[in-house]
């Protein structure tokens, strides 16, 4: 099983047991844990780093001026 999918996996068991156990959602709470996750890897950090990669892709291309260095 890989890592994502264990964390998935153990999002889901934990989602299942703070609803009560119920029976036959098991699904649902893959989905949710699997959003979840997905929301997390989009997170303050990575749009960050995104931003970051697209401002230097900027300066290459001579769209913006080179960061300051203080």
């Amino acid at each position: 099983m890989s890592d994502r999918s264990e964390l998935i996996r153990r999002r889901a068991y934990q989602m299942w047991e703070e609803r009560g156990r119920p029976e036959g959602l098991d699904a649902e709470h893959w989905y949710a844990a699997e959003q979840e996750l997905a929301e997390d890897d989009a997170g303050p950090e990575t749009e960050a780093l995104r931003d970051a990669e697209e401002a230097e892709k900027d300066r290459n291309r001579g769209n913006l001026p080179a960061p300051s260095k203080s």
